[in-house]
């Protein structure tokens, strides 16, 4: 993970990635995942925040011919008090 907050209105780019494995006897094929996104802080109490994030199975999923993937996109306001 990592992001660095901009001098212009608290806004701050991140990143990140991770990979799962579970072992070499699991039902669960190995996975991974890489996201990114924005955060603003209008205020010093409120950040809004928005990230794309894309996950996909590395090793072959028993059954499947194509590579299952996921795509996603969230949005959050979050505010302090």
């Amino acid at each position: 993970l990592g992001g660095y907050r901009t001098p212009w209105l608290g806004i701050m780019p991140f990143f990140g990635g991770e990979y799962y494995r579970i072992g070499d006897h699991s039902f669960v094929p190995d996975s991974a995942a890489v996201w990114g996104g924005l955060n603003v802080r209008p205020t010093p109490r409120v950040v809004l925040k928005g990230q794309f994030t894309h996950a996909w199975f590395v090793t072959p999923v028993p059954g499947f011919t194509d590579e299952p993937s996921f795509q996603g996109l969230d949005f959050q306001i979050a505010w302090s008090f």
